[in-house]
This record gives C-alpha cells, sequence and structure tokens, in this order.
C-alpha cells in the first residue's frame, strides 16, 4: 500500500488551519544493517498561505541526550547542524509535503540507528510532534578461516563480525579437539557498529584433515560454523599430486562459473535498462529527435510554482539520453523562491535545449496579466537568436476557478501569437488520480496536443510505458516548427547508459 493510500485512510489529507496534527504510522519500525528504512510519519496539510512558514524536525531522543537527525525550513533542506552520523544518509520527500508527507528516509542504517525518533512539524500557526521507535538488527555473518604455514607450526585465524563483544568461539581440530594456544579480540568495531571477533589457534606439530571453527552468541539462535581442510605432510606425492590436480580444476570449474555467472547479469541488466535499442518505436522516435541538427531550438517549459515543471525536464533528460541511473539537473526541490530559481539550458542534442522558465506565481489568480509584459519582452528578444517552442504545465489536482481559466487563455493566445503555435499541454498526475477538469479546460481553449503525465521521481524505476510517452513531448516539440529553413544532418547517437 502507497504512503499515500494510508495517509488517506488515516484521514489526514483533510481541510486545515495550521499544523494540529502529527503522527507516526508505524510506533515501532524495523530494519536491517545496511538497508534503507522510511520513518513514516503524517500531519494534516497546511494551508499554502502558510506553506512559507513550514518546519520539519527530525530528531533522535536519548536519555540525556537530543541529537538533529534532519531540518526542513524557509523551503528547503538545512543540515547546518545535523550530526555527523548521518550525514549524506537522510532525505525528505519533498513532493509529497504539501499532501502531509513528512517521512524520513534513513539510507545504510548502522547499528547505532536503533533509538526513539521524533517527527516535529510547526509553522505560524502551531506545533506538533510524535515518537517512534527503530529497532536495528544485524545478519549472522558466517565466519571465515584463513591458515598460515610457518615451518613446523600452523596458525590458524578465525574472523567473524557480531553484535556480541564476548561471542562464544570453538575448535575442532582433525579426530580431537585438543588445543594448543587460543586468543580472542575483539577491538575493532566496523562501519554497520558490529565488533570485529578474530580467534587465533597456534598449532605446532603435524595437523591433518578437518579444521572447524563455531561461533556462538546472541544475535544468532544457532552456532555459525565453517570448516576448511589442511593436508597432511605425508611424503606420497601421489597424494600431493591428487590434491595439486583437484585444486587446479576446482579453479578452473570456480572461474568458468564466475564467468557464466557475470555473462548472464550483462544479459539480463541490457534486456532490463537497454530495451530502448531495441525497441522499434521508441528508436524511431529518438533517430527523428537526434537528426535535427542546424538553428538552435529552446523549449521553453512554463507553468505555475509546484506545478511540475521541473519534475517533466528531469524525465525527458533522463529518458532520451537513457540514464541508468536518474540525475535531477532540473534541480527539483530546490530554488522554490521565484527570485531564485533555477534556469539554465538543459542540452539534449547539440541543436536542442529544455529550459525550465521562471515560475509563475498564483497569488490571487492572476499569474499571466500581472507579469505578461516582462514575460512577452523577454521571449521576443530570445526568439532572435533561437527558435522557441514552449510546454504549458499544470496539475491534474489543480481546482481551476474562472479567473485562472481566463488567465490560462491569454497566456496560450499570447503564445501562439508570437510563435504561430499553442503550447504543447502536459497534464501532470502529482501522484494523484483525476485529471478530467485540467484536460477539459485546455481542449476547450483549443490545445490540440495533450499529454497526461506521471513524471519520473529520481529514485523511480524506469518503464517503457513511461519512456515512451517522454520521448514523444519532445518529438511533438520538434513537429511544430517549420525545418524549411534548417540544416538537417543527423547527430552521432550516442546513448550509451551511464
Amino acid at each position: 500500500m502507497s504512503l499515500y493510500v494510508l495517509l488517506t485512510s488515516y484521514g489526514f489529507i483533510t481541510a486545515v488551519m495550521g499544523v494540529d496534527y502529527v503522527h507516526i504510522l508505524n510506533s515501532v519500525m524495523e530494519a536491517d544493517i545496511t538497508e534503507n528504512v522510511v520513518l513514516s510519519c503524517a500531519f494534516k496539510i497546511i494551508k499554502l498561505d502558510t506553506w512559507n512558514s513550514l518546519r520539519i524536525h527530525w530528531h533522535k531522543v536519548g536519555r540525556d541526550k537530543i541529537i538533529v537527525v534532519h531540518s526542513y525550513y524557509n523551503g528547503g533542506d538545512k543540515l547546518d547542524d545535523q550530526d555527523m552520523e548521518y550525514k549524506d544518509r537522510t532525505q525528505l520527500f519533498h513532493d509529497d509535503l504539501l499532501y502531509g508527507n513528512a517521512s524520513l528516509k534513513l539510507l545504510n542504517v548502522k547499528l547505532s540507528d536503533a533509538g526513539n525518533y521524533r517527527c516535529i512539524v510547526a509553522d505560524d500557526t502551531g506545533t506538533g510532534y510524535d515518537d517512534g521507535t527503530l529497532r536495528v538488527h544485524a545478519k549472522p555473518s558466517v565466519p571465515v578461516i584463513t591458515v598460515l604455514h610457518q615451518d613446523s607450526r600452523v596458525m590458524l585465524y578465525c574472523d567473524t563480525k557480531s553484535i556480541d563483544p564476548h561471542p562464544q568461539v570453538t575448535w575442532h581440530c582433525g579426530k580431537t579437539d585438543q588445543v594448543k594456544y587460543v586468543n580472542i579480540t575483539n577491538n575493532s568495531i566496523t562501519s554497520e557498529g558490529l565488533f570485529a571477533i578474530q580467534s587465533s589457534l597456534l598449532w605446532e606439530g603435524n595437523i591433518q584433515g578437518n579444521v572447524c571453527c563455531s561461533v556462538t552468541s546472541v544475535d544468532t539462535a544457532q552456532p555459525l560454523q565453517t570448516c576448511t581442510v589442511i593436508p597432511g605432510n605425508s611424503k606420497d606425492k601421489k597424494h600431493k599430486y591428487v590434491f595439486i590436480i583437484s585444486i587446479v580444476i576446482s579453479a578452473f570449474l570456480l572461474c568458468f562459473s564466475i564467468s557464466l555467472v557475470i555473462k548472464l547479469c550483462i544479459y539480463c541488466w541490457k534486456e532490463h535498462l537497454c530495451y530502448q535499442s531495441s525497441d522499434s518505436e521508441i528508436k524511431a522516435i529518438r533517430k527523428q529527435i537526434s537528426k535535427t541538427n542546424g538553428q538552435q531550438i529552446t523549449i521553453k517549459v512554463i507553468g505555475l510554482i509546484s506545478h511540475g515543471a521541473p519534475s517533466l525536464i528531469n524525465s525527458c533528460y533522463n529518458v532520451y539520453k537513457n540514464k541508468k541511473i536518474m540525475i535531477n539537473v532540473a534541480k527539483c526541490g530546490e530554488n522554490l523562491n521565484r527570485h531564485r530559481f533555477f534556469q539554465r539550458p538543459i542540452p539534449l542534442t547539440k541543436s536542442i535545449a529544455m529550459i525550465r522558465e521562471r515560475p509563475m506565481m498564483a497569488g490571487d489568480g492572476h499569474f499571466w496579466s500581472k507579469n505578461k509584459g516582462v514575460y512577452m519582452q523577454q521571449w521576443k528578444q530570445n526568439m532572435e537568436d533561437e527558435m522557441l517552442v514552449f510546454i504549458f504545465v499544470v496539475r491534474g489536482d489543480e481546482a481551476i476557478t474562472a479567473v485562472m481559466k481566463n488567465e490560462m487563455l491569454h497566456l496560450l493566445s499570447d503564445i501562439k501569437e508570437l510563435t504561430g503555435n499553442y503550447p504543447i499541454a502536459v497534464v501532470t498526475r502529482k501522484s494523484l488520480g483525476n485529471l478530467k477538469q485540467a484536460t477539459s479546460v485546455l481542449q476547450e481553449i483549443g490545445i490540440e496536443q495533450l499529454f497526461e503525465v506521471d513524471n519520473y521521481r529520481i529514485t523511480d524505476q524506469r518503464s517503457r510505458e513511461k519512456d515512451l510517452i517522454f520521448l514523444k513531448i519532445i518529438k511533438a516539440c520538434l513537429n511544430v516548427i517549420d525545418f524549411r529553413n534548417f540544416s538537417i544532418e543527423p547527430e552521432k547517437e550516442t546513448f550509451a547508459i551511464i
């Protein structure tokens, strides 16, 4: 079940007057060492006019100490006071803050992360908080035996990791359990917060057969045991040669198996991530985009703040470039202040770039008529050096008033008068379902090229269906341009997965 559904089922997404309710969905949360965990926290949504005052803090609460885990205020993460133990390991879900989601994602969990956590949400009208407990488990570590020969002596080492600083280590050598000397050390601590345990056994004289190391600790239900074979000092060359031949054959089989596994993994990886190379429809669209060369084309993505314009640019860029790991090239979730917006061309090819236009502020709903002069003057200057294509982004869950509808009509009509074409319209889901109102309003205005999309997030896995939609959006932008004055020279396609 998605976090949005959980929030809805608890009744947190309602009309609100300030922050008057904060709730950690699971009072006790479980995680294994090195895994990622989400500390789920929900609050009633603040009113839009108090959005700038939203403050979110996550603290780890001890008996005599409070540790700052993550802070958010003034529209962004503030990590100056963050404890060094959590550096580069915490993330908020910025796109979901407006929906009452203050959950914290904790990466690469350590044993020391276990404890009580407090989620604090505040604005100018009030403060609320709730507490929850994180339990961290350590996966048992199978011991590893190392054998060193020193003349007539044999030094054996048994290494393991445990949350128990004093586990019980037992050696079984040959047909007897006689032990000449045993030393156990646990001075070092691993990056996961576990004790690195090493037991050493010095054996003088002839030792032959199986040697086993067994470890019992508080984090293992049963003893964990590892065995190795130590050949004797027999002068019989036949046994020596048989042993050597068996080692060679085992090494060959091991190398062959490893090579086979690697080839299989590469094949599966290519099948999963490189479907664009074999999909005929996707390949045809990419070729059409890549062959456009000549005069500079700029695709300006416009829309109201928080309507998904930077997420759309991220999606188009990562899909066209076929990135294995999604990159936040449009700085989604950053620079929310309109006077500090991120405005830099994002190149798709040598001739095509996308740019996030300064976000329009709704205010009383007159987002275009009050700022028309500034935008039009800038766009006319841009058209002296480049071809402009516009994408208008609007959220599907936005309640469009009569004032906003009239503003949209004038904005889209002015762009058509400027460029000769209506903008490409994109209605974003923003993790919600109903797109009918925004779609019907745009169709009523006269928009012909309209796409309904669910933008990728940086952590999302890509799919063929969504990739195809974003490539079609780029293709639609190019289709509105008169290429008769263009030099059509195919670019060399370099779409290696990075």
